[in-house]
């Protein structure tokens, strides 16, 4: 399945921006990857392998315990005032969770405009449907491991982080399209 995030902005975004939207998109879908394999989600080593690559914006490097063919491939394309982020993967359900995601961001993105990253988070944390796809199942699934507390926390900041970038000021609109069922 292939999709299309199409971000329009304001004016032409800069690279560090590019940057930390590509990554919350791909820090969503593994997230949903992960939450959504039995496999992947009880096997603590998963979560800790992703731990040791960390989580930086220019890091291109997948979580390593993912399997090759459950990887994203991701393209992305800059165009003066939009960004179309082209995703492609077998893994259906995973990519659906992070079009609702995107799709609920953009239903309540009058909710979060003009705000500062603190209160945007605050609003994306409170909100229950982005609770229900992504925070709480995260949350969940963190509880049934021996992670310690900064583990976690860095796991859940990383959601938490992609929550922001995906709500950059400069945003002013977003779109999902099918490309390739």
């Amino acid at each position: 399945m292939e999709l299309q995030f199409l971000f329009q902005t304001k004016r032409n975004l800069h690279t560090a921006q590019i940057f930390t939207l590509r990554k919350a998109i791909d820090n969503f879908y593994y997230f949903a990857l992960i939450l959504g394999s039995p496999a992947y989600l009880q096997d603590e080593g998963t979560w800790l392998s992703w731990l040791r690559i960390g989580f930086d914006s220019a890091l291109v490097e997948r979580p390593p315990a993912i399997s090759r063919e459950d990887r994203m491939r991701m393209e992305t394309q800059p165009e003066p005032r939009q960004v179309a982020i082209r995703t492609e993967s077998t893994n259906k359900a995973a990519l659906d969770c992070v079009e609702k995601l995107v799709q609920r961001i953009e239903v309540i993105r009058g909710s979060y405009q003009g705000k500062t990253s603190q209160e945007r988070l605050q609003g994306l944390v409170a909100d229950p449907e982005i609770d229900q796809i992504l925070l709480g199942p995260l949350n969940s699934a963190l509880a049934q491991h021996k992670l310690r507390t900064d583990e976690v926390q860095r796991l859940v900041g990383a959601a938490q982080d992609g929550l922001v970038w995906a709500t950059d000021q400069d945003i002013i609109g977003s779109s999902v399209s099918v490309t390739k069922p």
